[in-house]
């Protein structure tokens, strides 16, 4: 069975860590950690997937989302990100930022994400995709 845990400023962050070792050859925490809100996903207790949202003024975005490879192509990150769409839906979030890479275009279109005109004043690489919450709620896939 699947579980979603919410993990906020100043909780342990040990899963989190341990899934993006598994995923990712770069660094598996950075500073923006300690100002973000996680979400973990457990599969009987073990952790196998995380994400986490970062908001700044009135943008929220999503980054380090991942799945261990063992259990990828099940919808766990559909779960994860819709996790996180709920908690920004909750905060009061109208938008929601992701960059992504080419290969994950897709599946953010998949939870109505739309590539944004607008380039990312981030300095971040990757694709700038964007989720409008009213008509995610309201089933249809739009963004500005």
């Amino acid at each position: 069975m699947l579980e979603g845990k919410y993990l906020l400023f100043g909780d342990c962050y040990d899963d989190v860590n341990k899934i993006r070792k598994q995923c990712t050859s770069t660094s598996i925490a950075d500073v923006m950690d300690n100002e973000a809100l996680h979400v973990i996903v457990y599969e009987d207790k073990q952790p196998i997937a995380c994400g986490r949202m970062l908001i700044s003024e009135d943008r929220y975005i999503f980054d380090h989302i991942y799945v261990i490879n063992e259990k990828r192509n099940n919808k766990i990150g559909d779960f994860t990100v819709r996790l996180l769409i709920e908690k920004a839906n909750l905060m009061c979030a109208k938008e929601i930022i992701v960059l992504c890479e080419d290969d994950n275009k897709m599946f953010f279109e998949s939870l109505g994400f739309l590539e944004s005109k607008e380039p990312s004043n981030d300095n971040q690489e990757g694709i700038k995709m964007c989720l409008d919450l009213n008509n995610f709620f309201n089933g249809k896939k739009c963004c500005k």
